[in-house]
């Protein structure tokens, strides 16, 4: 896994201690760091799972084209090529699919062919709540959202339960960690589906 911030990397160690953490700027990562840190050597990749920066696509945000952060997708680009997994998981929020970002999406598709990955035509945008989670989630949220009958935001607690986390999963101590954590994730079940359909 690739993480910048420490506080995630701290939490992904913690809860999934089999997997290497590598705390760095993927524009910063090469993939013989990569093959030192993870032992790979020349041995076959199953899949790589990768996601653009979300914020600058976001519905909820400004949704800039020239937003510089909508470069570092192709990193993803660069690793997967020199990697050679044998598929693909590129996910992302719904604004990639909606207005002038639909372009940004084709051009991305185009990008992934030209090192030999091809996307499913025609794609489609999938709904958490389709995947065994309790909440209809097609991309972004925000990371505290309101709760639906009280005038308030949910807890910490009320979060798990919606993306549908393991109760032995343990999040950072802070609040603002914590919801950022929980609220930019994937949910639990999601993640196992796309991983197992990748595998097909």
């Amino acid at each position: 896994m690739i993480e910048f911030n420490p506080a995630h990397c701290a939490v992904h160690e913690f809860n999934i201690p089999e997997t290497t953490v590598i705390p760095t700027y993927v524009e910063d990562l090469t993939i013989d760091v990569i093959k030192i840190r993870t032992y790979l050597d020349d041995h076959t990749i199953d899949c790589v799972f990768g996601r653009a920066h979300c914020q600058s696509i976001s519905l909820i945000g400004r949704r800039a084209l020239n937003d510089p952060r909508n470069k570092l997708v192709l990193n993803i680009v660069r690793l997967v090529r020199d990697l050679d997994p044998t598929s693909l998981v590129f996910e992302n929020v719904k604004g990639l699919t909606v207005g002038k970002h639909r372009k940004f999406l084709h051009g991305l598709m185009q990008t992934f062919n030209s090192v030999g990955y091809e996307f499913p035509v025609p794609w489609k945008v999938l709904n958490a709540y389709h995947f065994d989670t309790p909440q209809s989630r097609e991309g972004g949220t925000n990371p505290r959202p309101v709760h639906y009958s009280y005038r308030r935001c949910i807890s910490m607690y009320e979060m798990v339960r919606l993306h549908d986390f393991p109760d032995w999963f343990q999040f950072y101590q802070t609040k603002w960690h914590g919801a950022q954590q929980i609220g930019n994730s994937v949910s639990y079940h999601w993640q196992g589906r796309l991983h197992y359909s990748s595998r097909l």
